[in-house]
């Protein structure tokens, strides 16, 4: 997946913390998705003992196994030309790559995801199988269920003997409760079927979409982004919540028009003009909202606010704030008195917080 794809993630809202690399090869993928998520938590998935040592090196949780539809022991497929080569298999490559004179097999243990991880969660999961995605799938029912994105190679051509099928593949996801939410890569390969596009990888999200949210430093490129949502969809309405007010581009299908609402963001009732052009078009689809030193009563307030009228967006907190916030369990907690903190919340759906209010002394 592009560094592009996984940052639009970002400036929507979403922060996994942890993630499935399931295909895990030499841990390239885990490695992007961590410059741009650097507190997701990995655990990797790898059937090809010439990969093992390179992922071991890296620190995370590695499992050296064939993620399956049932456990035993499978043939796996390498070539001697490149033993850590992309396409080892379960599932022999239908390329010269994996010709008979450099095919080389090897016993390796399967094991049912459910079985192995029973219990745990994983926010996002990365399966590249070369093939083997169906079988992964089956195997992995209860443990997949409880991600948020499944990114899935699917092969359009049977570029593995005896391979998932494409439909089989969305059949799968769809049962889990998956729908398809953008082609994230393209994928040929010289001198294979002429150039033809061979395999797309394909970003799955959950039907209903959980609440995600986390406090971060600064975030570069946020503008550039929206700039570029705003070009391509002209219902895509930025909500600007400033000290002395709010401002909003909304098109809603027409040319986009200035709103301006007068009012205290730190005053309740000086939300209802929002929060009544929320109940009738919806919500917005973004809101930045920087917050100069305040009270912290004003920033629970703007916590409380924005979900109701904004499905996900960036706070930012000027420096010398008289109350602090962090992360305990999933929740953002604000409580009294300055200290260092991460300056940016970016959240997507809602806000978990709460306000811990100072005791007297007696």
């Amino acid at each position: 997946m592009r560094p592009e794809r996984l940052e639009a993630l970002r400036f929507a809202g979403y922060a996994p913390r942890t993630l499935l690399d399931v295909g895990a090869h030499l841990g390239h993928f885990t490695a992007g998705l961590r410059q741009v998520f650097p507190d997701c938590v990995p655990t990797l998935v790898e059937p090809n003992p010439h990969c093992l040592p390179a992922l071991a090196a890296t620190g995370h949780e590695v499992l050296g196994f064939a993620a399956s539809h049932e456990n035993g022991e499978a043939e796996l497929f390498l070539t001697r030309e490149w033993l850590q080569s992309t396409g080892t298999s379960l599932y022999r490559e239908n390329t010269h790559f994996f010709r008979d004179e450099v095919l080389v097999r090897t016993p390796v243990p399967r094991r049912r995801l459910d079985d192995v991880l029973a219990g745990r969660r994983f926010d996002l999961v990365k399966i590249d199988t070369q093939g083997a995605e169906l079988d992964v799938l089956l195997g992995g029912q209860q443990v997949l269920r409880q991600a948020d994105y499944i990114l899935i190679e699917v092969s359009l051509v049977e570029y593995n003997q005896g391979g998932a099928r494409a439909e089989e593949v969305f059949a799968a996801l769809g049962a889990l409760g998956f729908r398809s939410a953008e082609v994230a890569e393209f994928h040929r390969l010289r001198g294979v079927r002429d150039g033809a596009l061979l395999q797309l990888d394909f970003l799955f999200e959950r039907e209903v979409p959980r609440p995600s949210q986390a406090l971060r430093g600064p975030v570069a490129g946020l503008e550039t982004w929206l700039q570029e949502r705003r070009s391509r969809c002209a219902d895509f309405a930025v909500l600007a919540v400033r000290e002395a007010g709010t401002e909003a581009e909304l098109g809603f299908g027409a040319a986009a028009t200035a709103l301006a609402i007068a009012g205290d963001p730190a005053r309740g009732r000086d939300w209802q003009a929002l929060l009544r052009l929320a109940a009738q078009r919806g919500r917005v689809p973004y809101a930045v909202a920087r917050l100069p030193a305040s009270r912290m009563a004003d920033a629970a307030l703007l916590l409380d606010m924005l979900p109701r009228v904004a499905a996900a967006g960036l706070v930012e907190v000027a420096a010398g704030q008289p109350w602090h916030w962090e992360e305990v369990e999933g929740q953002i907690r604000l409580a009294p008195g300055s200290r260092a903190m991460p300056p940016v919340l970016q959240w997507r759906g809602a806000i978990a917080f709460e306000a811990l209010v100072a005791r007297k002394a007696a």
